[in-house]
């Protein structure tokens, strides 16, 4: 059964909110060749209070913790393992036992325990103990989980590696109050970093802006999706019971949950992406058209037969294979409903072997639906492909014309064909469209036909309301009267 746990909200805690985060606790675990006179868990509040038992490498990694930012964190938390430890089992499971803000563990990459120390975060997480860690080189999948990826920085000669500086990053997070934000926090104490070339930091930047893109896309999309399900749930209770009462039940169930899902792909991956290939056609139209406006011209022509007219003439060769599809799952939705709710008239029956067999096939056509979308998909991939190709060529081509006229210099030439063949990759992916889309626009319709479906019964409002009174004859009989 486990101890008892109460989870009480108090509306006068927002008043201390930001008192109580100015500075946070960190936990870290260190490892020593022999414990000797070590006694853990080790609890350091200042410089002062770190041990000269410890190895120097952990005083140092103790020190940067408490350094801080705007506060020093409260304190540290050092529990000491022996090297020889197989794992972090037995540092980890004191961790449970106290209360802290931010796990740190200075070799972490080095033993390889990176994944047991994430699993170890989200597991506490997951149990209302809303810790963080921060650790080197590490995909932020969670919100427990800072990721620390500066493969070194120097302090005067000293270099510090990825691991070795998280404690200074937990340290500064950890000082940060929550009136402010910790990310321009200055390190005064370094000298140098690791440099980028001016590619690697465009790389950089390029990728944060299409996680913000991403992050932006799923954001509207899922807060859509929330709008979406509770208009269908309102129109589900309006039919209810007389109109939903010949409906599969599967079928609904099939609407409610992947239909509207399904909708996440356009909303997320739809709209943005024509936004950006509109806005990308004009600027590279208007750069290639400096050179000369046929060359833009070509280019323009490229665009729209590659964003528009491929999905276009793909999307009227699918026909309704998308809503065929979705129609063919909801059926076998409802028939694997119907078994299970029949499964006993079924064993009585002896009918289970028919039921399986019409279940397999009824599989069989829907692989087939899926099998023709697919081929469907790798046709417009291929005729994407060879578009590009095809419009390449004539861009160089129409290049050298004008380069031989005297028109263009050869950089022209180059410049424009190069801009053109890599300039595709917006309008790539409104040209995968035409095949995508066909299941999300029939899970749209479906969604769409629940909306606009009319209930049986109206509901009645604003009639007198009908009293009733409860009377008992002379055998005691409970009798209800209108009034």
């Amino acid at each position: 059964m486990g101890m008892p746990s109460i989870t009480i909200s108090f509306t006068e805690m927002a008043a201390t909110a930001v008192q109580r985060g100015d500075r946070g606790i960190i936990a870290m675990i260190l490892k020593e060749t022999s414990l000797g006179l070590i006694k853990n868990p080790i609890v350091c509040t200042s410089a002062e209070d770190v041990p000269t038992s410890l190895k120097k490498e952990n005083q140092e990694q103790i020190n940067l913790a408490l350094m801080g930012y705007i506060n020093a964190p409260k304190k540290v938390i050092a529990y000491v393992i022996q090297d020889s430890a197989e794992d972090y089992s037995e540092a980890l499971n004191y961790l449970k036992t106290v209360k802290f803000d931010y796990l740190v563990v200075p070799t972490v990459e080095t033993d390889e325990q990176t994944t047991a120390v994430v699993s170890y975060v989200k597991a506490q997480r997951a149990a209302n103990k809303l810790i963080k860690a921060v650790l080197p080189n590490t995909t932020g999948d969670n919100e427990g989980i800072i990721n620390y990826a500066t493969e070194e920085v120097m302090v005067n000669d000293k270099k510090y590696t990825t691991e070795q500086y998280c404690a200074r990053i937990a340290g500064i997070i950890a000082g940060t109050p929550l009136s402010i934000s910790c990310t321009y926090a200055p390190l005064s104490e370094l000298t140098d970093c690791k440099r980028l070339t001016k590619e690697e930091m465009d790389a950089a930047v390029d990728a944060g802006f299409r996680y913000a893109e991403q992050s932006c896309n799923h954001f509207i999309a899922f807060k859509l999706l929330a709008i979406i399900r509770d208009k269908v749930f309102r129109a589900l209770r309006k039919l209810c019971p007389a109109r939903l009462e010949g409906r599969d039940r599967g079928d609904l169930i099939s609407i409610i949950t992947s239909d509207i899902e399904l909708l996440e792909v356009f909303y997320a991956h739809t709209i943005s992406p024509i936004a950006i290939a509109v806005l990308y056609t004009i600027i590279m139209c208007c750069y290639i058209g400096s050179f000369h406006w046929s060359l833009a011209l070509i280019a323009l022509i490229a665009y729209i037969c590659v964003g528009v007219a491929i999905p276009l003439i793909v999307s009227k060769a699918s026909g309704g294979d998308g809503l065929r599809y979705r129609t063919k799952s909801g059926e076998l939705s409802s028939f694997v409903l119907e078994s299970l709710r029949g499964a006993s008239e079924t064993i009585q029956y002896s009918n289970g072997a028919k039921r399986l067999e019409l279940m397999n096939s009824m599989t069989d056509d829907l692989s087939e639906d899926a099998r023709r979308m697919k081929n469907v998909s790798g046709v417009n991939t291929a005729v994407t492909n060879v578009c590009i190709l095809v419009f390449d060529i004539i861009m160089l081509l129409a290049g050298a014309k004008l380069y031989y006229a005297g028109v263009i210099g050869f950089d022209g030439v180059l410049i424009t064909t190069i801009a053109l063949f890599s300039s595709f990759g917006p309008t790539v992916a409104l040209a995968a469209l035409g095949s995508t889309l066909q299941s999300t626009f029939a899970a749209g319709n479906r969604v769409l036909d629940i909306l606009d479906e009319e209930p049986v019964i109206e509901e009645l409002t604003g009639n007198k309301e009908i009293e009733f009174e409860v009377m008992r004859d002379h055998n005691d009989t409970a009798i209800v009267i209108c009034t």
